[in-house]
């Protein structure tokens, strides 16, 4: 519709935003403008499948498809103490 290519060009323009949500609302206005998979995927700098999946989650789902779904499974952390809770993070002493 035309609120939501405004908000497309909105969210492709935007300086601070999530990158996959600008990349993909760049993706779907150039998928507007009837450009092939194949030369959006070139442009955007992913796989053919990747535009295809886009385009294919923004007729399902409309602009909520900009943003990632959730993902199955714990959330990943990071522990400056390390995997197993030693300093495997820290750089190793030189002898100088």
């Amino acid at each position: 519709t035309g609120e939501e290519r405004t908000e497309l060009e909105r969210i492709a323009r935007l300086r601070v935003a999530p990158h996959r949500e600008v990349m993909r609302a760049r993706a779907l206005l150039l998928a507007t403008a009837g450009t092939r998979n194949r030369d959006i995927a070139r442009a955007v700098g992913v796989s053919a499948r990747t535009v295809f999946n886009w385009r294919k989650d923004f007729l399902a789902r409309r602009l909520a498809a900009l943003r990632d779904r959730a993902r199955a499974g714990c959330p990943r952390r990071f522990s400056p103490l390390g995997a197993r809770g030693g300093d495997s993070y820290r750089l190793p002493e030189t002898g100088r």
